[in-house]
């Protein structure tokens, strides 16, 4: 028998499916083609549809929306794997929603059937109607469960022609279903420059060319990453422009900061709740949220319109993105309470029978996950006690970079770095694993390719196999005592952890590194700044400056000016928040003097000037803030020239100095064409200032006010200050004047 998955309807070469809220118009655009190709895999007899796609490419909504084309028989089973996932969890999601529907009903179980993997042979076999399986970031699960998931999927599709599987992974893995082979494979790219650019226009965020072409860079044009960062930039109320200054000043990773900066815009109530869904490794449905008493629908609501957690039937999961990548560094006593309440209930519902069971993973999970929880409180218990050590290390000789290659792998690691350079990140991966394979490589060539592959992972946002390779490498390093070569490796590592919010671990990681006697100047420098920039993400300032402080003492004439216009910068800043105004001003100046390109040039000016005129040294805090002007001026960074053009009024108006309202009508211009409501606002209240002080400009004065607060209710800011200005100029202006003005932004 043939049994149907397409819908009869469907017309393969038109994907876009009516009122589909399932993905992204854009996502839908960007992956067309390959959409097709997947509607194709339903339409024929092929089993087995492999779909890959880094992190934040959009796999979920892709699979989802091509499963909408599925006509209306089709047993849909669905399953996101973690981490902690293991092959009877599938099995009993699998059954459990087969045995709600009514056909379960009409199976006639034979008392044989004993084990979860025979049950649902045997509803696959029995149930006359399609079935589809999708799992969903199958790489996660470990090899051995995956094993034996795939060994049940290869019984099933020998035994069953009622059955297709999708499948999706996030890293590009050889082999990942042992013998079986795919008959379709689908790789999900990023968004193309011009959809990017689209995405950007329909959420009415504007930019310049140059400001596009940084961002895109930054996101990969990865849809998650773009969506998360227009969710930020429009619930802080600022600039494209904006945001990526604030990134430039964190000192972080892309990723690092917009996990962080996202994390932080949650509110304390709801932020405690997503620790709880980040400490339980799996879904959870509903009626388990209410089992843990935890259940909140505006919570719920909340996490799910601000994109980290989704819903799939009535399980609730944690968005790949914050689940592998961010650790959110939850105070530790905050964190052995949830771990000692999940394993509480845990153990409740081991003495539960299957049936009455709310949280449905098998026993071998839960009790594997009573163990997990209790080692990590004995690990924030230990790491709690135990204080940091210096490290101290023999000298050793680092490793030649010449290594041995065997004939035609030289050739093959040429193509990997060329594919790599040029962004072909799955191209790149697939050689390198390839490479690694084989038999005939030295043990330094494998080190070099592993290094490679977790240079691209990391630059894809995948750092849990970022970090799988390079604790391969330290393996070795350590075994042969290769000790600064270890200690690039850890800084490397830590880099990752930072990336990671496993800050913590990120700390002791990189102390080894600066305790160690063999590290490098030039590393010890890098090393130091790092640790900084960990210490700023923390709110952490004394150590922070401590760090800087010793990155500078670690100088040598090899350091890089980039290294140093950032350390500087860094230094001078920290220095400026502890009131030391004499070394901040000493390392701003040592900034500025550094090459053209220096992206904290610009800053360092900005800052010496509000320095110098919070002391009422106006002359100087002139001349700082129209250099500052002068280099966004150059760069065409609106954002940038707005905040300088604003500051120099300022200076300009003390002096006394006409020149001050040219730069007050530059600062609103770059506010109206970044379209950021908020400066536009604070421009027309400065604007109107600036008039009130010559009567004969009352009238422009007061439409200025009208202007500001008409904006301020618009965005939802405080408009009290607005009004205090418009009821002054009312006192000062005849009625008849101030209804003309006050009727024309009525009528507004």
């Amino acid at each position: 028998m043939t049994y149907q998955f397409l819908n009869d309807s469907i017309d393969i070469n038109d994907v876009v499916l009516p009122n589909s809220d399932k993905i992204h118009p854009l996502l839908l655009k960007n992956d067309d083609a390959d959409i097709k190709k997947a509607l194709a895999f339903l339409a024929t007899d092929e089993k087995f549809l492999y779909v890959h796609g880094f992190l934040g490419t959009g796999k979920r909504q892709f699979i989802n929306y091509v499963a909408d084309f599925l006509q209306k028989d089709v047993i849909k089973l669905e399953y996101y794997c973690k981490e902690s996932t293991v092959c009877d969890d599938i099995l009993l999601y699998f059954i459990d929603i087969i045995e709600k529907t009514a056909l379960s009903k009409a199976v006639n179980l034979n008392t044989k059937v004993t084990t979860l993997a025979v049950k649902f042979q045997t509803y696959i076999s029995s149930i006359k109607k399609p079935f589809i399986i999708i799992l969903h970031s199958f790489d996660d699960i470990s090899q051995d469960n995956s094993n034996l998931v795939s060994q049940n999927l290869q019984e099933a599709l020998t035994k069953n022609s009622n059955l297709k599987v999708i499948l999706s992974t996030r890293a590009l893995v050889q082999g990942i279903l042992g013998n079986i082979k795919f008959d379709k494979k689908i790789f999900l790219k990023a968004f193309s420059k011009d959809i990017f650019k689209e995405f950007l226009t329909t959420s009415q965020i504007n930019c310049t060319d140059t400001t596009l072409d940084d961002f895109y860079k930054y996101t990969r044009g990865y849809y998650y990453y773009t969506a998360l960062s227009i969710k930020i930039i429009q619930a802080m109320k600022i600039s494209l422009n904006d945001f990526l200054e604030k990134f430039a000043m964190s000192g972080m990773n892309f990723d690092s900061y917009l996990g962080i900066t996202y994390i932080n815009l949650i509110p304390n109530t709801i932020r405690n709740f997503f620790w709880f869904l980040r400490t339980v490794r799996h879904g959870l449905t509903f009626n388990a949220l209410a089992v843990f008493e935890l259940y909140d629908e505006f919570s719920i609501e909340y996490l799910k319109t601000n994109l980290m957690i989704f819903q799939v039937g009535e399980i609730i999961y944690v968005q790949d993105y914050f689940q592998q990548n961010i650790d959110i560094s939850i105070p530790a006593k905050t964190e052995i309470k949830l771990h000692k309440y999940i394993i509480s209930i845990y153990e409740k519902q081991l003495k539960e029978p299957l049936q009455t069971r709310e949280i449905l993973i098998s026993r071998q999970a839960l009790r594997a996950e009573i163990d997990f929880h209790n080692n990590c409180i004995k690990n924030i218990e230990v790491g709690s006690k135990n204080e940091e050590k210096q490290i101290k290390t023999t000298m050793q000789k680092p490793i030649e970079e010449k290594t041995v290659i065997a004939e035609g792998l030289e050739s093959k690691l040429q193509t990997a770095r060329k594919l790599h350079e040029e962004k072909k990140n799955t191209e790149a991966i697939e050689l390198y694993s390839k490479i690694l394979e084989d038999e005939k490589i030295d043990v330094q060539t494998k080190n070099e390719v592993r290094l490679a592959l977790a240079k691209v992972y990391k630059e894809i946002g995948s750092y849990s196999k970022a970090v799988y390779y390079l604790e391969r490498i330290e393996t070795y390093y350590k075994k042969n005592n290769e000790v600064i070569n270890l200690n690039y490796l850890y800084y490397e590592l830590t880099d990752i952890y930072f990336l990671m919010y496993k800050c913590e671990r990120a700390i002791k990681t990189i102390k080894k590194v600066i305790y160690s006697v063999d590290t490098p100047q030039s590393l010890m420098v890098a090393s130091c700044t790092l640790l900084g920039n960990i210490y700023t993400s923390q709110n952490n300032p004394n150590e922070a400056y401590s760090y800087y402080k010793k990155a500078l003492e670690s100088l040598d004439e090899n350091t890089s000016e980039e290294t140093l216009s950032e350390l500087y910068f860094k230094y001078a800043l920290a220095s400026d928040d502890r009131g030391d105004e004499k070394t901040a001003f000493e390392y701003y100046t040592k900034c500025i003097t550094l090459n053209e390109d220096n992206p904290y040039k610009s800053l360092a000016y900005s800052n010496m000037g509000a320095c110098y005129f919070d002391n009422n040294n106006l002359a100087d805090a002139k001349d700082c803030l129209k250099k500052a002007y002068d280099i966004e001026k150059r760069n065409n960074d609106y954002d940038g020239i707005y905040y300088n053009a604003s500051q120099l009024a300022e200076v300009l108006v003390a002096m006394h100095d006409k020149n001050a309202l040219n730069y007050l009508i530059e600062a609103k211009q770059s506010a109206e064409f970044l379209d950021e409501g908020y400066y536009i606002m604070e421009s027309c209240v400065a604007l109107g200032d600036y008039y009130y002080n010559d009567s004969s400009l009352a009238k422009k004065a007061l439409k200025e006010y009208f202007e500001a607060k008409r904006i301020a209710v618009a965005i939802g800011d405080d408009v009290e200050k607005i009004d205090n200005r418009i009821k002054d100029m009312k006192l000062r202006m005849s009625k008849e004047e101030f209804s003309e003005i006050e009727n024309k932004y009525e009528e507004k």
